[in-house]
């Protein structure tokens, strides 16, 4: 093992540097003398992942519903990725929040290490399996975008921080996704599936339906190809262990299924399915990255290349038969997910791995490939520290200011379960740092609820002075809190509980029985 860590320990370091790089900016914010406890958030749908990581501290892992009282509605998005976060922030005593800050170290470099072991497992080159991994990982923007490279040479980015460190997709549908790609990578170059391999990769593909359908779905394309593959091979006992686990794993995914088939038939499925941006549509999607990701190994890969030509190949008709699904079936996923946390990273694998065995074959100086490695993995740790820097100049002032809500939130942490009516940014944190619900959060519309709930949600929302004890009895709300410095509405009826911090304005909503 020493030796092991001695060999590899470059690998290890760049995978500690990413993972600091990803949780700096909330780090450094946190460091602040006007820091309070609440959460910097800025990353794609942040403070919907950590509030339903949160969820779990409440008791209600499943996520039914996370910002409105009908807890006990089919899930709609599956739950295991803040399950995961929550149970190891619950073991280290961390809130929900500070699990979600510390997840953005520990994934990140996770993934890293085993896109570093695929690489060095296909090629035995650490130089090889470097480049690949940091590409994979830090290439994205540039590779959408070759003109952001310009402003990195001018000292500023054009990018808004790194979506590793975005909470659980990709930072844990990404690490599993890796994980079980390590192991099909052993499997194709050796031509066999240990025991161990099958159980796995059973638990992997199995339970990844309940962290990320986009990458539960990619790697039951990719079992499949990978069966037709070791058929046409006549490597019957290799097809017969890969049959097992994707129908070991198919069985282990049929709660989920069940849970699905009893959300589809709810009232409210349509209109939540709507918000979750499920739409019906034949159109076909054809990526050009994809496309690389077939055409660059089927036009050129060596001898000792040939199982990750393999793998890449029928990654890349995997990824294109999932992002056109919808031709046959009517049903268009968002293709982004496919894009950024899969595609993108095989390409960035791809173009790594097949750069160095080109260096290595054509350049006679045999210390050049490694130097292009080494200036291309510096530039890319550059480009991403600016991007995290640009991150936290867009959102450290909102996260700071935001630090008035601490004493709100303290207060209401006190309260027990409550659903608070507020505006949308006190939403916004309430059910990230409380055990209380938001209906005027914006992810709320993404949950199963009675028909007609935001309906009547909405015309509070018009005009909240003339709302009734009745509209908000019919809604669940119990707490009314009013930001006496910007917000305009109140709600005379109501009697006065009490006021936090001197801005803070919290109206009981009685029981509609009681006369008030």
């Amino acid at each position: 093992m020493l030796s092991r860590l001695q060999k590899h320990w470059l690998a290890l370091v760049l995978a500690v540097t990413i993972g600091v790089v990803c949780i700096a900016p909330y780090v450094y914010v946190a460091m602040q003398p006007q820091y309070q406890g609440v959460m910097m958030m800025g990353q794609d749908a942040e403070e919907h992942y950590v509030a339903r990581t949160n969820e779990l501290y409440d008791g209600h892992g499943a996520t039914g519903n996370t910002y409105l009282p009908f807890k006990d509605e089919p899930y709609l998005i599956p739950p295991l990725g803040e399950i995961i976060v929550g149970v190891f922030g619950i073991t280290f005593f961390l809130t929900a929040a500070q699990a979600t800050v510390a997840a953005k170290f520990l994934f990140p470099a996770l993934a890293f290490l085993c896109l570093y072991a695929i690489g060095y497992l296909c090629t035995h080159a650490r130089a090889v399996g470097l480049l690949g991994a940091t590409l994979a990982m830090l290439g994205n923007d540039l590779m959408s975008y070759p003109r952001n490279i310009l402003p990195l040479l001018r000292g500023t980015s054009a990018q808004d921080g790194i979506y590793w460190a975005r909470p659980v997709n990709p930072e844990v549908s990404g690490t599993v996704l890796f994980f079980a790609l390590l192991i099909l990578a052993h499997v194709l170059q050796k031509k066999t599936m240990y025991v161990w391999q099958m159980i796995a990769l059973t638990l992997l593909f199995g339970l990844s339906i309940y962290i990320s359908p986009y990458t539960w779905s990619f790697m039951g394309i990719l079992l499949l190809l990978i069966l037709g593959w070791t058929l046409w091979q006549k490597n019957y006992p290799l097809a017969k262990r890969v049959f097992a686990v994707g129908g070991l794993g198919a069985l282990i995914g049929t709660p989920f299924v069940s849970n699905y088939l009893a959300a589809t038939h709810a009232p409210g499925y349509a209109a939540a399915a709507l918000h979750q941006g499920v739409l019906a549509s034949h159109q076909p999607v054809i990526g050009l990255w994809v496309i690389l990701l077939i055409a660059i190994p089927f036009i050129w890969a060596p001898k000792h290349l040939q199982p990750a030509k393999t793998l890449f190949v029928l990654s890349g008709v995997g990824l294109l038969v999932l992002l056109n699904q919808q031709v046959l079936t009517g049903v268009y996923l968002q293709p982004g997910h496919y894009h950024w946390y899969i595609t993108k990273p095989l390409v960035g694998l791809l173009l790594g791995w097949w750069l160095m065995t080109a260096c290595n074959l054509f350049v006679p100086k045999k210390y050049v490939p490694s130097l292009l490695a080494g200036a291309i993995i510096v530039f890319l740790l550059y480009g991403a520290v600016l991007a995290q820097v640009s991150f936290y100049h867009k959102h450290a002032p909102s996260t700071l200011a935001a630090q008035a809500y601490a004493p709100l939130l303290t207060y209401l942490r006190t309260q027990g379960h409550q659903v608070v009516y507020a505006n949308e940014d006190i939403a916004t944190y309430v059910p990230v740092h409380t055990n209380s619900d938001a209906p005027t959060n914006e992810y709320a519309n993404m949950y199963l609820a009675p028909v007609g709930y935001f309906d009547e949600l909405s015309v509070v929302q018009k005009d909240a002075s003339k709302a009734s004890i009745l509209q908000l009895h019919k809604l669940g709300i119990t707490l009314v809190v009013v930001d006496t410095k910007y917000d305009e509405w109140r709600i005379p009826t109501l009697p006065l509980k009490t006021t936090i911090a001197g801005r803070f304005a919290v109206y009981q909503v009685p029981a509609f029985e009681q006369p008030l």
